[in-house]
Formats: structure tokens, C-alpha cells, sequence
């Protein structure tokens, strides 16, 4: 069982999804979630304009903000952590310091950075993950972490035997 969880957030309607189905799961199983926004600041690129590293975190602090209201709702409260650097280094860092079982994302974020199925952050998170991961695509189910059906690709190695 997944006690503790770690969402990585940004506001988009992916990661809702991926709260939603975190929400459900504890709400069901108990257990933790951490929000987790990245702020990426390309120095190279706002090295004139400091100030943007400053209104990105606020963003970001206001994002998650929003976001533990809604968890709220369905009776699930939320640690949110917002720090600077690449979004998919921040979210397996906090992953590994927290000892998380799963880390929830969604399939493409606020950046509009898309590759064939999902997004660059979650794939770069899948890759280096310290833990499972749960990727979301809609969020529809509300506060509810019931599937009717679930599809697993089998290989017979041993990361599919583990979804299996």
C-alpha cells in the first residue's frame, strides 16, 4: 500500500487528474500527500529580470494553495512544497527525502512541452523515479479511485510483474 504520495503539481488539468486519483486513494487506504511545484528559473534567460524568480514562486505557492482547498473538499489535507530547480528533479528529490512509495502526475503540463504521449517532466520523473508511478490523464472520477478497468502492459520482466 502507497502510505505516502507525492503529487507533482502545477495547476494544469493533468495534475488535477493526478490529485483527484491521490484524493481517492487516500480517502479509500489512508496515508500522505505531499503537493510538489518545481520552479524552474533559467538564469541565462531572467538573469535581467530577477524579479520573475520571486513571482514563480508565488505562483506556484498560490497553485498549490488552491489545490489543498480542493483536496479539502474531500477531506484529505495536503503538505505543499514549492521550491526552485528542474520540475522533474524537485519532484524525485522530495520523492527520495520523504521515502514515498508513489509519486502522481499528470500526462502533460502548464508548459505545453508535449512529446508523443506525454509530457517531458513526466517522462524525465518515470526514468529516474525512487518509487512507483501513477500517471493520470483525466480527472472525471471526482474523489473516487474506483476503475472499472485497468489495462497492464505484461512483458514478463519484473517492473511488469510488480504492475501486474
Amino acid at each position: 500500500m502507497y502510505e505516502n504520495i507525492v503529487v507533482g503539481y502545477d495547476g494544469s488539468e493533468y495534475s488535477r487528474a493526478a490529485l483527484s486519483e491521490t484524493a481517492g486513494w487516500i480517502k479509500r487506504h489512508g496515508g500522505k500527500a505531499v503537493l510538489v511545484h518545481g520552479v524552474y528559473f533559467d538564469e541565462e534567460e531572467f538573469g535581467i529580470a530577477p524579479i520573475q524568480l520571486e513571482k514563480r514562486v508565488e505562483s506556484g505557492k498560490k497553485i498549490c494553495r488552491q489545490a489543498s482547498e480542493a483536496a479539502s473538499a474531500c477531506g484529505i489535507e495536503l503538505e505543499s512544497i514549492v521550491c526552485e530547480g528542474e520540475p522533474p528533479d524537485v519532484i524525485n528529490k522530495v520523492a527520495h527525502e520523504k521515502g514515498v512509495g508513489l509519486i502522481a502526475l499528470g500526462t502533460q503540463g502548464r508548459k505545453g512541452l508535449k512529446r508523443l504521449l506525454m509530457g517531458s517532466v513526466t517522462s524525465n520523473v518515470i526514468v529516474d523515479a525512487p518509487c512507483d508511478v501513477l500517471v493520470s490523464k483525466k480527472n472525471g472520477r471526482g474523489c473516487s479511485d474506483r476503475f472499472r478497468n485497468i489495462l497492464v502492459p505484461f512483458d514478463g520482466s519484473v517492473f511488469s510483474v510488480k504492475a501486474l
